[in-house]
C-alpha cells in the first residue's frame, strides 16, 4: 500500500477488501527540513488499548488472545517418526546389551590361550567376510556423505554432477525449469529435545560411548582369539552400525530437494571522474585502465560463469547504476569483455552505496550470489559504502570489493555531530557546537562559517579558525550569533575544500531554527503546604526580571494549606482554585505535594487540570513529596498525563530521625543533552558541575515509568520498581495529548 505524504504520525488501521484490516506505525517529519521523526512511544497506552493494540512492560504481562472457553483443535501429529525413534533406540540398546554379554561370557573372560588350530575357512566363509566388507566399505561411503552433510547443511562438493542427476531421476525428482537448478540439502530430526545443536552433542557422546566400549572389549578378545587381523571386520561393522544408528537412522536424515534459480554475480565498475586518475605507482594507467586489466588478464568475468555455472551482470557506476553487459552462455563472454574495456570515467558524482543498493533491489526475489565492486572507493554523494555494506549484510549477499588507487588516505573534512536549538527566544545567544573530521594529511587552520541563508546569496555569522589534530582526532566546533529579528532562519555550517579533497558532500550542513518573540510566561503553582521547594521556587519566580526591570514571569499560587486570609496578604496568591477557562490562560502549572482531597471539587479541577495539558497543550511540573505525589494521584484524572505508573506502596521515612545519607543525580545521554540540565554549554564542564552540587536527601518511591515517558535522570545506586535492570528514575518526560 502506497500513500501520499500525511502529517498525522501515529497508528493507521488500513483496510483493504478481501484482506484482515492491519495496524502500522506512521512516522513522519516534525518539519519540512529536520531529520528527525516523531516519537511513537508520546502515543498514550489508552489510545493503543482503543484499537486493540497491547502495552506490555514485560513478557509477563502479555494476554494470549486465545479464548480459553474455546479451546484450539490442533492438527494430529505423525506418529510414524516417534515410533522409528523408540525403536531405533531399542536397537541401540540391544546392540549395547549384545555388547556386554559378549564382555561377561564371551572368549575374552577366559584367561588361558591354547595353541588351538585355526579352523579351516570354507567357500562360505570367504563369501560371508567379502560380503562383510563390501557391507563395511557401503557404511563408511554413506556415513562420508551424511556426516559433513549434517554440519555444512549440504551435499559435500566431491558428490559428482552425474551422481546426482541419476539419483534425482531414480526418485523421481521433477526437472528443473531453465534457469532453474536443484539444490540438495540434509534435513534431520531432533531426537532428545528442540534445540538440533545439543540434541547433537547428546547423540554423538552416546555413540562415541558405545564405540569406546566396543574397542576396548576387541582388545582383550584378541588376547583370546591370537589374532588382530581376524577382529578387523566384525570390529568395523560394529562401530559402522553404531555410527549408522546413531548418526544417520536416529536423527532421520533425509535429503530436500529445493528449486533455485541460476546464481547470479553482479560486477560493478566506478566509472566516476576519480577512476581517470593516474597513481603514481601506476605507469601511465588510469585507475579504471588497470580494473580493465585486471579483469582481462585474470580472465574473472569467464571464471565466474564457467566455474561457478553462474549468469554475471557487469554494470557502470558513476551516477547511477548502468548494465553494460550480461553473460548467460559462453558466446557471451567475447562481447562482455569488450564492452568493459570501452567503459570509461566521466562520470560527474561517485554514488557506490546507492548504486550497490540499487542492484540489491533490482536482483530483489532472485538469486544473486554476490556482489563484486571495484572502485577507489571515493563516494561523493549518497550513501557511502560502509552503508552499502550494511544493505547487502541485511539481504545476506556478500559484497566483494577490488581497491584500486594509491596507498594513502585521500584529504577529506567533514563537519558532523552538530548540536544546536531548534527555536530560540530573539536576543537570546545560539550556540552551535559540532566537531571536525579530517582524513589525510591537513596542514594550517581550517576556517568553519555560520552563514543565514538569504535568497540566493548568504550573510556569515560567525568565523571559527580551527587547527585539525595531526593523530587525525575530531577538533570541537563552536560558533555563536545573537538574532535580532523573529522569523525561520536557515543556518550553513560549512569549511571550504582543500585542494585535491574529492567529497564535498560533507563539507556543509544546513540547519533550520526558529526565532521566536519572547513573551511573558503566565506560571501557576498549585501547593499543599509551604515546604521547602514552596517558598524557594516562590522567591526565585518572584524575583525574575529582565533588564528593564518588567517581570518575565506573571506568577500566582494556591497554598491549601493556608488560612482564608492569606491572598490578602500576597499579591501572587489565589483565593480558590481557578476555573476552566482561568487555568486555560497559564502557560505553565507547577504541580507540588498538593493531596486530592483537601480541592474542592478534586474530581473537576483535576480533569480541568488534564484537559489542561491534553487539550490545551500546556506545561506542567511535578514535584514529588512525602504526602500525596504521585501516590494520591494514580487513581485520579491525573493518572493518564503522569509520566509515572503505581508499582508498590510509597516508602515513607522517619521524622524522628535525621537523613544522613545523600546522592548526586544520574544524568542519562539524553538527560545530559536536555536543555533543562545544561548548566553549561561544554558536555565536560556540565558534568563537572553536577558533580560539585550538594547531595539530595530524599526521593520519591512505589512507582514505575511509563513506557512512553523518557528518563532523564537517575538515582545512582537504587534499582527500579519491578525492573531490577534499571536504576530509580528520578527526573522525567513525556508528551501527552496536545
Amino acid at each position: 500500500a502506497r500513500f501520499r505524504p500525511t502529517s498525522l504520525a501515529g497508528l493507521h488501521t488500513v483496510a483493504v477488501s478481501g484482506v484482515p484490516p492491519h495496524t502500522l506505525a506512521v512516522n513522519v517529519a516534525t518539519t519540512a527540513a529536520a531529520l528527525c521523526e516523531s516519537d511513537l512511544r508520546r502515543l498514550d497506552a489508552a489510545d493503543l488499548a482503543r484499537i486493540g493494540v497491547q502495552v506490555a512492560t514485560s513478557a509477563n504481562d502479555v494476554k494470549s488472545a486465545i479464548d480459553s472457553d474455546h479451546p484450539q483443535i490442533l492438527t494430529p501429529r505423525p506418529q510414524g517418526p516417534a515410533v522409528a525413534r523408540g525403536v531405533i533406540l531399542l536397537a541401540l540398546a540391544v546392540l549395547a546389551g549384545e555388547l556386554l554379554l559378549a564382555w561377561r561370557t564371551g572368549p575374552a573372560r577366559g584367561t588361558a590361550i591354547g595353541d588351538a588350530v585355526a579352523p579351516t575357512r570354507t567357500l562360505m566363509d570367504r563369501l560371508l567376510r567379502i560380503v562383510g566388507w563390501l557391507v563395511l566399505l557401503a557404511s563408511v561411503l554413506v556415513l562420508a556423505v551424511a556426516g559433513p552433510s549434517l554440519v555444512l547443511g549440504q551435499l559435500p562438493t566431491f558428490v559428482p554432477e552425474g551422481v546426482r542427476s541419476t539419483l534425482e531421476s531414480w526418485l523421481d525428482v521433477p526437472s528443473a525449469n531453465p534457469g532453474e537448478g536443484t539444490r540438495w540439502r540434509i534435513a534431520a530430526n531432533s531426537t532428545f529435545g528442540g534445540n538440533l545443536r545439543t540434541d547433537r552433542f547428546i547423540v554423538l557422546g552416546i555413540v562415541a560411548t558405545l564405540m569406546l566400549a566396543a574397542v576396548m572389549l576387541y582388545r582383550r578378545e584378541r588376547a583370546a582369539v591370537g589374532s588382530s587381523r581376524a577382529l578387523l571386520l566384525p570390529l568395523g561393522l560394529r562401530l559402522a552400525a553404531y555410527a549408522l544408528f546413531g548418526l544417520v537412522l536416529l536423527p532421520q536424515i533425509r535429503i530436500v530437494f529445493e528449486r533455485e534459480g541460476v546464481p547470479e554475480f553482479a560486477v560493478l565498475l566506478d566509472t566516476s571522474a576519480s577512476m581517470g586518475t593516474i597513481d603514481r605507482d601506476a605507469s601511465s594507467q588510469t585507475r579504471l585502465q588497470r580494473v580493465q586489466t585486471y579483469l582481462a588478464s585474470a580472465d574473472l568475468l569467464g571464471r565466474l560463469h564457467q566455474d561457478r555455472r553462474s549468469r554475471v551482470v557487469v554494470y557502470s557506476l558513476a551516477d547511477r547504476a548502468v548494465l553494460a553487459a550480461a553473460i548467460d552462455e559462453l558466446n557471451d563472454i567475447v562481447p562482455a569483455a569488450e564492452s568493459v574495456r570501452a567503459l570509461s570515467p566521466n562520470g560527474s558524482t561517485s554514488r557506490l552505496g546507492d548504486g550497490v543498493d540499487a542492484v540489491l533491489k533490482a536482483h530483489n526475489g532472485g538469486t544473486l550470489a554476490a556482489v563484486i565492486i571495484a572502485s577507489d572507493g571515493i563516494t561523493t554523494n549518497g550513501a557511502d559504502l560502509a552503508s552499502a555494506g550494511r544493505m547487502a549484510a541485511r539481504a545476506g549477499v556478500p559484497l566483494f570489493t577490488i581497491a584500486v588507487g594509491e596507498r594513502h588516505d585521500p584529504l577529506d573534512l567533514a563537519v558532523a555531530d552538530l548540536k544546536m536549538d531548534d527555536v530560540v527566544a530573539k536576543g537570546d545567544e545560539l550556540i552551535v557546537d559540532g566537531r571536525l573530521l579530517t582524513r589525510g594529511k591537513v596542514t594550517g587552520p581550517v576556517t568553519v562559517t555560520l552563514s543565514e541563508k538569504r535568497g540566493d546569496g548568504k550573510v556569515v555569522l560567525d568565523t571559527a579558525k580551527l587547527t585539525p589534530d595531526a593523530g587525525g582526532k575530531p577538533t570541537p566546533i563552536r560558533l555563536r550569533h545573537r538574532f535580532t529579528e523573529n522569523g525561520e532562519k536557515t543556518l550553513i555550517i560549512e569549511t571550504p575544500g582543500l585542494p585535491g579533497e574529492a567529497d564535498l558532500g560533507n563539507n556543509r550542513i544546513e540547519r533550520t531554527v526558529l526565532v521566536t518573540e519572547g513573551k511573558k510566561l503566565r506560571v501557576l503553582f498549585l501547593e499543599g503546604r509551604p515546604r521547602y521547594e514552596f517558598r524557594f521556587l516562590k522567591t526565585l519566580l518572584e524575583r525574575e526580571v529582565e533588564a528593564a526591570g518588567e517581570r518575565s514571569f506573571d506568577f500566582h499560587f494556591l497554598l491549601l494549606d493556608a488560612g482564608k486570609d492569606f491572598a490578602t496578604t500576597d499579591r501572587g496568591a489565589l483565593r480558590a482554585f481557578p476555573t476552566r477557562a482561568e487555568l486555560f490562560d497559564y502557560d505553565v502549572v507547577l504541580l507540588g505535594d498538593l493531596d486530592p482531597a483537601l480541592l474542592p471539587r478534586p474530581s473537576v479541577n483535576l480533569t480541568d487540570l488534564a484537559d489542561f495539558v491534553r487539550v490545551r497543550g500546556g506545561g506542567l511540573l511535578l514535584i514529588a513529596g512525602e504526602q500525596a505525589l504521585p501516590a494520591k494521584f494514580f487513581d485520579t484524572a491525573m493518572a493518564d498525563v503522569l509520566p509515572v505508573l503505581r508499582a508498590g506502596a510509597q516508602t515513607l521515612s522517619s521524622e524522628d530521625r535525621p537523613i544522613v545519607d545523600g546522592y548526586r543525580l544520574k544524568l542519562t545521554p539524553l538527560g545530559q543533552q536536555h536543555p533543562l540540565l545544561r548548566l553549561a554549554s561544554d558536555d565536560v564542564e556540565n558534568a563537572a558541575l553536577w558533580q560539585r552540587l550538594a547531595p539530595l536527601l530524599w526521593c520519591a518511591s512505589g512507582y514505575q515509568r511509563r513506557q512512553t515517558a523518557e528518563v532523564l535522570a537517575t538515582h545512582p545506586t537504587t534499582a527500579a520498581e519491578n525492573n531490577p535492570g534499571e536504576k530509580l528514575p528520578l527526573i522525567l518526560q513525556q508528551f501527552a495529548g496536545a
